[in-house]
């Protein structure tokens, strides 16, 4: 398989979670209990991720910065003008979402509470619970190694080549930039 193939069987077979639509976050939101109520099995494994909004991209723009928000977190707004190449939205726009970030991760579901949350100083996140955006509608996809075993569109030499390039730093990282070259450049994703 080539890396735009593993790039869109990964996207294909991705797991969605949908959340937002509330008037203000659940507290829970991408804790282990949160997946288990939502009746999503917890695979907390190396792999993809995305997150997609309803949410313009020109409001995005122009989105007030949080007075709360961690140093860490990205400020949107910053982000989204940041780069002369954004002067429309250049990522596919999937149903009514606009994909705003995609990445990668050794515990995608822990990556996923940390964009949510920004539980850590080390690395940079999303910081979604600090922006007043709960109203919108939110999913968050993941790709993970631990979903492989169940993916009947893909034969045994398929998963297994997956498999090594998901367990490997730097081929999660070739993947991610595949699945955007395929589908467009998110507008928060660094550049």
């Amino acid at each position: 398989m080539t890396l735009s193939q593993i790039a869109s069987a990964c996207w294909e077979n991705r797991e969605i979670v949908d959340f937002g639509g509330t008037s203000a976050w659940e507290t829970e939101t991408f804790l282990r209990k949160w997946f288990t109520n939502k009746s999503l099995d917890y695979y907390n494994s190396q792999g993809l991720y995305w997150f997609q909004v309803d949410y313009s991209i020109d409001k995005l723009r122009k989105l007030a910065t949080p007075s709360d928000l961690p140093d860490n977190a990205i400020v949107w707004s910053q982000r989204a003008n940041g780069n002369s190449l954004f002067t429309s939205n250049i990522c596919h726009r999937f149903a009514k979402l606009n994909v705003i970030y995609n990445g990668e991760a050794d515990k995608i579901l822990s990556r996923l509470r940390a964009h949510f949350f920004v539980n850590s100083n080390s690395t940079g996140a999303l910081g979604i619970k600090y922006y007043n955006l709960s109203n919108q509608e939110w999913q968050a996809s993941y790709f993970s190694i631990a979903s492989l075993p169940n993916l009947e569109s893909l034969n045994p030499s398929q998963k297994q080549q997956i498999k090594r390039y998901l367990e490997n730093k730097n081929t999660r990282i070739a993947i991610e930039a595949a699945w955007r070259f395929i589908y467009g450049w998110p507008i928060l994703s660094n550049t």
